[in-house]
């Protein structure tokens, strides 16, 4: 460790880097056709919506007060893709979101934050109306990377263990049925057939945490399917107001024989808020709020605020 001076020094380097919003279209119309009979339209339209935000920190202290301030190095980004290919007898969409986020401490150890990673494919059918479709959904959830907790052994030393890892658990949820999409092109998904597969990739995972059954998987089956209906909501990135944009995205799911059981619901929700203000400066607000009664007694969620600056700062 560098002395710099007999006084406590502390030494914070932010760095914010975000790409802002686009919209990509393709359009691609074929006037030529080889049948004069036939009326063909080759018109395929094509959006792209992307967003990106990381940010990283360095703390060093120098003579600390206390044990609480140790050197530590922060890391976090989150994407969001956002992309719907129209053509003319049907839609496709496809979601994606990724964050991870973690505090390294120099002297010790590193501690995993955020980490999720969600992938939601949509084909949608022309239904009786033009806001209503028929649909098929796959969605996909999970964690990119393995994560550790820490306990008491029986010899009284903390030692660390592995808790989750890739697709440890993970989620694949299937649905076919109806969509609705609003005038603000929020798309409604209702699944009124499907169900939801739970996988535990790493069996290692039943003996690190001592456990017989996790996430509702027993030991010695890879994984669990259970039948139900799920509601999907995605709200790309709008603009509330010039200077204020909100997204959202979320997935419910209940199985069929809870379906008016409110505390059997699963729900995985991801709301965000941005406020852009003196040209280069975004303030966002982001809220996660998830339950799975496999997992915990009591809704979880977790609230985050930054401020990141943007050279091209648009929505």
């Amino acid at each position: 460790m560098f002395k710099l001076s007999n006084y406590c020094l502390f030494i914070l380097c932010n760095v914010c880097l975000s790409f802002t919003v686009f919209s990509f279209p393709i359009l691609i119309d074929s006037t030529k056709n080889f049948n004069s009979n036939r009326d063909f339209n080759t018109d395929l339209t094509n959006i792209f919506m992307y967003d990106f935000f990381t940010s990283f920190s360095l703390l060093n202290f120098q003579n600390s007060f206390d044990n609480e301030q140790k050197n530590q190095l922060n890391f976090y980004y989150n994407g969001t893709i956002n992309n719907t290919l129209k053509a003319k007898k049907f839609t496709y969409k496809l979601f994606l979101f990724n964050e991870y986020g973690f505090k390294h401490f120099i002297d010790s150890t590193t501690i995993k934050n955020q980490d999720a990673f969600t992938v939601r494919n949509t084909l949608q059918i022309p239904f009786l109306h033009r806001s209503l479709l028929f649909n098929i959904a796959f969605d996909i959830k999970s964690q990119l990377w393995h994560a550790y907790n820490v306990r008491q052994s029986l010899s009284g030393n903390t030692e660390r263990y592995l808790y989750t890892d890739y697709f440890s658990p993970g989620y694949k949820i299937f649905s076919m049925g109806l969509s609705f999409i609003t005038k603000h092109a929020i798309n409604i998904d209702l699944g009124i057939v499907g169900g939801k597969i739970t996988k535990i990739r790493n069996d290692n995972l039943y003996e690190t945490r001592k456990s017989t059954i996790l996430y509702g998987v027993e030991r010695g089956e890879v994984k669990k399917t259970d039948f139900g209906i799920n509601i999907a909501i995605n709200a790309p990135m709008r603009n509330l107001k010039s200077n204020i944009a909100w997204e959202c995205n979320a997935i419910i799911f209940a199985l069929k024989s809870d379906v008016f059981v409110l505390n059997a619901y699963t729900f995985d929700i991801n709301n965000a808020f941005h406020f852009l203000f003196l040209k280069h400066l975004r303030l966002s607000f982001r809220s996660q709020i998830k339950y799975d009664k496999n997992i915990q007694t009591s809704i979880y969620s977790m609230n985050t605020f930054t401020l990141g600056f943007y050279i091209n700062n648009k929505l």
